[in-house]
């Protein structure tokens, strides 16, 4: 991330540091630290460029809560909505509306459910929203993982189904594989051919998927139809090997045979 100098820093730093204050706070009872866009952006728009700003800064608000505290009855409610839209009004990208549209609109409708919810409930509940929806996709994505069916042949001239899944093998993506392996083996009308699913991006695989795994082979096993693993990862092979399955292969196939 890039601060408004052009300079790198680690956004995470301030969360951080805030969790700590509170964390330690808690045992003085001190006031809660919190953070605020609004103070940020004032910051960066008067030229601070030192932690010493928040040190003068403090000493104003209590210097104003101290003195001027009855004073702020009588400032109007919309003159101080007007400071606050005005030091934040820059951070408002409106372009990205746009790009969104033509490239993700998933992250569109993420960024209007959040925006709306913010508006009618609240900005507590509108990020509530947004994290929800972008939580729900990635449900979807690891439920329903892209599944690439290909008809190969070998260098030994052998005709057999490549399946890759693009993403992890876990729980919830278990059901959808068992489908696709299953339309797989019936590809083109072929029965009978090898069905070889490609390990490749199985970085973890669950105690649920593994087992999942086994009523997979259960089910070609029954239809007398060979599967076959290739690049699996050795705790897939080591969770086949250790639960007595001797009728599946791991298969390694050279690079360039499909």
């Amino acid at each position: 991330m890039l601060s408004a100098a052009g300079k790198s820093l680690d956004a995470t730093q301030e969360m951080l540091t805030l969790g700590m204050c509170n964390l330690f706070g808690s045992f003085v009872q001190s006031t809660p630290t919190t953070g605020a866009f609004t103070r940020s952006a004032v910051s960066n728009a008067s030229g601070v460029k030192t932690p010493m700003g928040g040190l003068y800064s403090g000493t104003i608000i209590l210097l104003a809560l101290g003195y001027l505290t009855p004073y702020f009855y009588f400032i109007p409610r919309c003159t101080l909505a007007a400071v606050l839209i005005t030091a934040v009004m820059f951070m408002i990208d409106f372009k990205i509306m746009i790009h969104l549209w033509k490239c993700s609109k998933r992250d569109l409708f993420a960024l209007l459910i959040t925006l709306v919810s913010s508006l009618m409930f609240g900005v507590e509940v509108g990020l509530l929203m947004g994290a929800v929806f972008n939580m729900m996709q990635l449900l979807y994505l690891w439920a329903r993982p892209i599944t690439y069916v290909k008809l190969c042949k070998s260098e030994k001239g052998c005709e057999y189904v490549l399946v890759t899944p693009d993403l992890g093998l876990v729980y919830s993506s278990l059901d959808y594989l068992r489908t696709e392996l299953g339309k797989a083996a019936v590809l083109n009308g072929h029965g009978k051919l090898p069905v070889v699913l490609n390990c490749a991006h199985f970085k973890r695989v669950d105690y649920t998927a593994a087992c999942g795994i086994k009523l997979i082979l259960k089910d070609f096993t029954t239809s007398k139809q060979p599967l076959l693993f290739l690049n699996a990862q050795p705790s897939l092979v080591h969770f086949l090997q250790s639960n007595d399955i001797n009728y599946c292969s791991i298969w390694k196939l050279r690079r360039g045979n499909c």
